[in-house]
């Protein structure tokens, strides 16, 4: 077992001497085998162990548990109490997904303070081919068909690696029986009101019984999709430059006229590189059919319709921080770069700024530090220069002007100590602050770089 597991690890590369492994221990056969095997190969790893609470005493056995274990391995323990998550309940989705969420952030949280860069799974061949099983009844492609994969990325975590996939469970029992390990037993892992646990008890004995070589015949099958899925995956890729343009996969933007001259199969292919669900596709198609301002969001992307692009954005893209701008200075943003320096000036003209969206004079009297740069918010309003003192809500402004869709939501502005809009940056001054014939000598000068 230790030599399969190390050549399987060096095979599809889940780790090397150097990383420190943080290994998901939940105290049952799979991961207690798991801990043993790595330890035993040589790599420094801790034990992380979530007790969610749901099985009372149980779950507290479980805890204590996996933690006499890490200390007679001599090794890191971590643990997540129901008292320092209580984020299950909140989360939206069935209790398992809801678990695996929280389960997720925790990890990646470890792996940033302790400096871990791996997080080790104790998946094994049964559980793999559950997956598949269940992937297949629910309706899958290509993607998603082999299920569990050897290494994986989680975008709240660093690399996920399940380095005894390879191993059917009945070896894995006798692993642990050959080295003297016990090990906890879940009863909810018998339930039949789980899917899989009906899989595992019911159905997949059953399979086994008529296709005595189910397990060769299955890796063999794995390998073919797996293989199928990389070529599948370099196809598509190079189609997506020649037809989009890309920033490595956090956003990807279509001209919509090419969208709209692909054939129903092609657009299909592209939705689900970006795990929409069979549902969302259905409704945005025909693409011709989409419209300006329609939004949808899958797992792990959201995609906006705009009037001449469709943008693909992935939801881990960082999002806008407010910036103080507590004196004149050099302030960089998510949006652009801004300076503000004081001038003294004998006269400066009515209008002085008026061609240039990205620079602005403001007296300095009518200027009450600290200013702030921030996205607008609902229900914003400024008084536009050149609209005669009308006021405009900055929604409808950006409207007005075609601003891109994508960006309306987070459109960056400037205000005042007081709270008024003073600019909204690189696009419209408020005419409140414009300056007029003034024999004022005392201004600031804001100049906006927008990011390209």
């Amino acid at each position: 077992m230790r030599k399969k597991t190390l050549k399987f690890i060096e095979k599809n590369e889940l780790a090397q001497d150097s990383d420190k492994i943080l290994v998901a221990c939940s105290g049952g056969a799979d991961s207690v085998a798991l801990g043993h095997l790595l330890q035993s190969l040589g790599f420094t790893i801790g034990l992380a162990h979530v007790n969610y609470g749901f099985r009372g005493i149980e779950s507290e056995l479980d805890a204590r548990f996996v933690e006499q274990l890490a200390q007679h391995w001599g090794i890191p323990f971590h643990i997540l109490t129901p008292e320092e998550h209580r984020l299950v309940k909140g989360l939206p989705g069935n209790l398992q997904a809801k678990a695996r969420e929280v389960r997720y952030k925790w990890f990646g949280y470890l792996a940033n303070r302790f400096g871990y860069t791996r997080v080790a799974t104790a998946h094994h061949w049964d559980d793999r081919l559950e997956t598949m099983l269940l992937h297949l009844f629910r309706g899958t492609g290509i993607r998603g068909l082999p299920g569990l994969t050897p290494l994986s990325q989680h975008p709240d975590s660093v690399p996920i690696i399940r380095p005894i996939l390879f191993a059917p469970k009945e070896d894995i029992l006798c692993y642990l029986d050959n080295h003297g390990l016990t090990y906890r037993e879940d009863e909810s892992n018998k339930s039949p009101i789980y899917r899989r646990n009906r899989l595992r008890h019911e159905v997949l004995p059953i399979l086994k019984d008529i296709f005595p070589d189910i397990i060769p015949s299955t890796k063999a099958t794995f390998w073919h999709l797996e293989r199928q899925g990389r070529l599948y995956e370099r196809y598509l890729t190079k189609w997506m430059h020649q037809i989009g343009v890309g920033e490595g996969k956090k956003k990807w933007t279509f001209k919509r006229s090419t969208i709209e001259e692909m054939n129903t199969s092609e657009w299909i292919e592209l939705l689900l590189a970006y795990r929409f669900t069979y549902r969302q596709i259905l409704d945005m198609c025909p693409p011709r059919a989409l419209k300006p301002g329609q939004k949808y969001s899958s797992s792990e992307y959201s995609l906006l319709v705009d009037r001449e692009v469709i943008i693909i954005k992935s939801n881990s893209a960082p999002s806008p921080e407010p910036v103080i701008l507590s004196k004149p200075g050099h302030y960089p943003s998510y949006w652009g770069e801004l300076y503000i320096s004081e001038v003294h000036l004998d006269k400066v003209q009515a209008n002085t700024d008026m061609e240039d969206p990205n620079v602005f004079y403001i007296e300095a009297t009518v200027l009450s530090f600290p200013l702030l740069l921030r996205p607008r918010a609902p229900g914003d309003r400024f008084f536009p220069r050149g609209m005669g003192g009308k006021s405009k809500t900055v929604k409808k402004y950006l409207t007005d002007i075609k601003y891109p869709m994508e960006q309306k939501a987070t459109a960056p502005v400037v205000c005042n100590g007081n709270g008024d809009i003073l600019w909204l940056p690189g696009l419209r001054k408020d005419e409140r602050y414009s300056i007029s014939n003034s024999t004022r000598s005392h201004f600031y000068l804001f100049k906006w770089t927008k990011k390209t």
